[in-house]
């Protein structure tokens, strides 16, 4: 998820042309630009670790980019590294300007805040995800899963329903809502979550049924 996220377009010349600027004449500027785009081949390669050295090599010179920060991110984040990632992608907000860029940077964040169970910041960052995209689908989702884990089972049936009103097609979404009706004493509208679950293909959700409404059908 995270690995699609990757700043596009940071392919720059200097590394891909085969041309030999040395980095002697080159400005601290133009040194940042080649290790952040050596970084970024590094992580698309999957070498998340070569990709934090050259990523650390550009902050040094030129500390003052954002994206740089996001992608350092991104790369501690694959390696599961959540506290280096979300510290990363809090100095990246202090610098992004584009609102493009502060939602994928507020996401990915609150994405690793949950893998901390810092489940109330995560929270806050995928609220910040939902204003500046107010249809984004995965925000509402996830949001919802870190309500449900603070037992706020009304706000994540909240977040269910804008899944499902975003994507009719959402079994995952009908399955949890689902869940959370029958924690609330709604079985009846609990079940129906479910069926529609299974109708939309969730070929799992038939043992979750026998077990809450007392049938799979």
């Amino acid at each position: 998820m995270i690995k699609k996220l990757l700043t596009v377009g940071v392919l720059f010349v200097v590394f891909f042309n085969g041309e030999s600027k040395s980095q002697e004449k080159a400005s601290d500027a133009d040194s940042a630009q080649y290790w952040w785009g050596k970084g970024y081949v590094s992580a698309v390669k999957g070498d998340y670790e070569a990709a934090i050295v050259d990523y650390n090599k550009s902050i040094q010179l030129y500390g003052l980019k954002g994206e740089v920060y996001y992608d350092r991110g991104n790369a501690r984040a694959e390696l599961k590294n959540y506290a280096g990632a979300i510290e990363d992608y809090t100095n990246a907000l202090k610098y992004l300007i584009d609102d493009p860029d502060k939602l994928k940077t507020y996401y990915v964040r609150g994405m690793a805040k949950i893998e901390t169970l810092d489940l109330n910041g995560a929270i806050e960052d995928l609220t910040e995800v939902v204003k500046l995209s107010p249809n984004h689908e995965e925000a509402f989702y996830y949001r919802a899963t870190a309500k449900d884990k603070l037992k706020d089972y009304r706000g994540a049936i909240e977040d269910f329903t804008k899944v499902i009103e975003i994507n009719p097609q959402s079994s995952r979404a009908y399955k949890l809502r689902g869940i959370e009706k029958i924690r609330l004493r709604d079985k009846q509208g609990g079940c129906s979550d479910l069926s529609m679950a299974s109708e939309l293909g969730d070929t799992k959700v038939a043992s979750v049924m026998e077990k809450l409404c007392g049938s799979s059908n």
